[in-house]
């Protein structure tokens, strides 16, 4: 090409139009800068333009350029495309906008900002160019941008975002942006954000959360609740703490790092929605300024922090509160005198220093696990001997009606039939393991332990479902809504609840207790008396499952413990299944009078037993049925399935009945007659036999709940039931 080596000489565009690599080979920068715009368009071969004088192109000859698209990134990311129009601009393709690099970007000018049609293909080591300024031109959907791409903006680019378009990027992607963007977004921004609700916890607590108002920080998620750091607690004002609408969510150790004027701030609602977990925990500044009710705590949660109480907090204990505490203290002593193994008084004398009670959950515990740990041979008939002492102190102390000393007196006695079936952690095989007996060696020890006390033997198929999050009472206070039917047969178990809390919740309240290491413990009733389990928060995935509460699947997943347990049954959620009327005696510990269709003439069931019932519905009996038809008029009966009788219509003579599946859906709760539910003979009824349980048991529980369990000997007979044959009453006293 030898146009191209004489200086003068100006190749019209035909000529250049044919040039071959070769002459693109031989084209210099000096050269090159000497050639005019139509000069420039007719070249057709722009990727054949050598490197250096590729990048020596002025603005308005890269305008002139006619294709872009042959370039490669490497060749499109040296040119200066500043004078590019923005309909050219409009139509490059996702590849020519690969080739885009920072340098590039940062020289676009507002209006080839303004003009981009495919910004989200614009590479994010581009995107690391856009300043500021560019950023409120750019007027792309911010939701299609990665967290990449979003990490390679500067920092001032990023801050320069409005609300609008913070509130497109979803909260996927800003779980993904790096820290040092987050921590950069001022409070005012992300005061304005809508999107943070399922960020990942840890980038949540990166944010200045300081802004947010009480409505924002009300309905802050558990997710973000875990997020939450000391920083961000310490720049709330007392007014945002306030907010916070569950402080249960807290973990203990998070609140003792806060600060104490905060702490003090938290309304009374706040302190009673604590966890027993979270107050047991609490240090002894904290404990000062603790806003709660002390009489309302449980025996247990009282034990526990009683060392951590101030002279004037001890004072203003209840006369029953003292006394317990000055039995625990005087007893504690004596015990460890009576023992004759060395290492379990060396072990109860470090548990119990510092005044600490050996009699609470958290204690009793701490006992066990310690003396399982240093048993190197079986357990000798001396040890034996002096884990009975400490369960009999434990009762002296406890009382031998409360949770406590029935979980460690059946672990170690086996008392009330109590064997415990353990699910292998490995490859869920069961086996029974018994209580405790001479010859008990260290695993087996620690396994009972983990039943009893962590609630860990999960049942053989268990999930991965846990409650954590979910309150155990809605408004703390369990409803007949609460219950829905999942995928295991247990419709006797969920049917009995709902005929139960129906007629008291505060039964169904007395059945379950937290403990101080975030466990349940729950009741129920063989052959009317009552025994407790303990389980942990893992939940049947497929069980009963309301996203408001989690008592019900608590007590589903504790069903199986309490049978596998007490009745020999096996452990897993399959032992639930079938419906008859022993779920509900389980559940009250009453004897339950049955009513079978099949007995009685249409005529007999549609008069006496019609009186039966409508008595014991309206004196507040607790009632289910098993119907064995399928219905769909104006009933909704289900085949092989019990259903709760719920209440009596004395309007049209019909008794309310719901359905496990969910009394609150359109056909959960609805009328029947009594011929109806005859179901032409083959239907039953079951009726828990108390004398009524509305309002003499809904007392018993309240008063008993700010002490109860109390010790035995402070019992006297204020607190026994009403009436000896209200057996509902007594089974909630015996909680």
């Amino acid at each position: 090409m030898s146009t191209t080596q004489d200086a003068t000489a100006s190749p019209d565009v035909n000529t250049i139009n044919g040039w071959t690599q070769a002459d693109y080979d031989l084209l210099t920068a000096d050269f090159v800068s000497t050639m005019t715009s139509d000069q420039i368009a007719a070249m057709a071969h722009p990727e054949w333009i050598p490197t250096a004088t590729l990048g020596s192109l002025s603005a308005s000859q890269v305008a002139a350029l006619q294709s872009l698209t042959t370039l490669s990134n490497a060749q499109f990311g040296l040119l200066n495309l500043t004078s590019v129009s923005a309909s050219v601009m409009a139509g490059w393709t996702k590849d020519v906008w690969a080739g885009l690099t920072a340098a590039q970007v940062s020289l676009f000018t507002k209006a080839q900002i303004g003009s981009f049609q495919h910004a989200s293909w614009l590479p994010a080591t581009a995107a690391a160019g856009l300043l500021p300024s560019q950023m409120a031109q750019l007027s792309s959907l911010y939701g299609q941008f990665s967290a990449d791409w979003f990490n390679h903006l500067q920092l001032a680019s990023f801050t320069a975002l409005n609300a609008s378009r913070l509130n497109q990027i979803s909260a996927a992607t800003l779980s993904g942006i790096d820290n040092t963007h987050l921590t950069a977004l001022s409070a005012a921004q992300v005061a304005s954000m809508n999107n943070l609700g399922a960020m990942a916890c840890a980038k949540f607590g990166v944010l200045n959360i300081s802004a947010l108002s009480t409505t924002q920080i009300a309905a802050l998620t558990r997710m973000q609740y875990e997020g939450l750091t000391q920083t961000q607690i310490s720049s709330l004002s007392t007014t945002q703490v306030q907010a916070l609408a569950h402080p249960e969510w807290l973990p203990a150790a998070f609140i003792n790092n806060t600060d104490i004027a905060q702490f003090a701030a938290l309304t009374p609602a706040q302190f009673a929605d604590m966890k027993p977990s979270a107050i047991a925990a609490l240090d002894s500044a904290h404990l000062a300024v603790f806003g709660g009710n002390l009489q309302s705590l449980s025996a247990d949660v009282l034990l526990t922090i009683a060392p951590r109480l101030s002279q004037q907090q001890l004072a203003s204990l209840t006369q029953q509160q003292t006394a317990l505490l000055s039995l625990s203290d005087n007893t504690k002593d004596t015990l460890i005198n009576s023992l004759s193994d060395s290492s379990l008084k060396s072990i109860m004398s470090s548990v119990s220093a510092g005044g600490n009670s050996l009699f609470s959950f958290q204690s009793i515990e701490a006992v066990l696990k310690g003396f399982a740990a240093g048993l190197s041979d079986g357990l000798s008939a001396a040890q034996y001997g002096d884990l009975n002492t400490y369960v009999q102190n434990i009762g002296t102390v406890c009382g031998t009606r409360s949770p406590t000393y029935s979980l460690v007196n059946c672990m170690t006695t086996g008392a009330n039939g109590a064997s415990v079936s353990w699910t292998s952690p490995v490859d869920g095989t069961l086996s029974r393991m018994g209580s405790l007996a001479v010859g008990t060696t260290s695993t087996q020890f620690n396994q009972l332990i983990a039943n009893w006390f962590d609630g860990s033997n999960d049942p053989a198929t268990s999930s991965s479902a846990h409650v954590e999050g979910r309150p155990l009472f809605v408004n703390g206070t369990p409803s007949i809504n609460d219950i829905h039917q999942g995928g295991i047969g247990d419709c006797s178990l969920l049917g009995g609840l709902q005929a139960v809390v129906n007629v008291s919740p505060d039964f169904i309240k007395s059945m379950i207790v937290q403990n101080t290491n975030d466990t349940y413990s729950v009741r129920f009733f063989n052959k009317g008396v009552a025994d407790w389990v303990t389980v942990d928060g893992k939940a049947p995935g497929n069980g009963a499952n309301m996203s408001t509460s989690s008592w019900a699947t608590i007590l589903e997943r504790a069903n199986v413990a309490f049978e596998a347990t007490y009745q020999n049954d096996v452990n897993a959620y399959s032992s639930l299944s079938g419906y008859g009327n022993n779920k509900l005696a389980e559940i009250t510990g009453n004897t339950i009078t049955d009513y079978k269709a099949s007995h009685y003439t249409e005529a007999a069931w549609n008069s006496t037993v019609f009186d039966i019932l409508k008595t014991a519905v309206l004196s507040g009996e607790a009632v289910d049925m098993g119907s064995e038809i399928n219905t769909n008029d104006d009933t909704h009966f289900v085949k092989s399935h019990e259903m709760a009788i719920t209440a009596f219509d004395a309007d049209t003579s019909k008794f309310v009945i719901t359905n496990p599946w969910g009394a609150y859906s359109a056909t959960g709760t609805f009328e029947a007659s009594m011929d109806q539910i005859w179901q032409g003979g083959v239907s039953e009824i079951h009726i828990s036999n108390s004398a009524g349980a509305n309002s003499a048991t809904g007392q018993l529980v309240t008063a008993m709940a700010s002490i109860a369990p109390t010790s035995a000997a402070l019992t006297t007979s204020a607190t026994q039931p009403a009436s000896a044959g209200n057996a509902l009453l007594a089974a909630t006293q015996a909680a």
